[in-house]
């Protein structure tokens, strides 16, 4: 894991407030949950540099920066 996604690691549900950093990227586009199909604010990211995945839930109930693969 790079420096950068190292810094996201446990921070807990201040990381709702800690943007991505410059290496991640974007994966598709907000969830859909639901059977309305309401947007969700949870967006996944994958790092360029060391290709960690991490989702980032930024509502109310957010948890922040969550790692998706180990």
């Amino acid at each position: 894991m790079c420096d950068d996604c190292w810094k996201l690691v446990d921070t807990g549900t201040k990381g709702r407030n800690i943007p991505p950093h410059a290496r991640l990227e974007q994966v598709g586009g907000f969830r859909q949950f639901g059977g309305s199909g309401t947007v969700a604010d949870e967006q996944d990211y994958r790092c360029t540099a060391c290709g960690k995945e991490w989702m980032h839930e930024t509502g109310n109930s957010g948890k922040g920066w969550v790692e998706t693969t180990h």
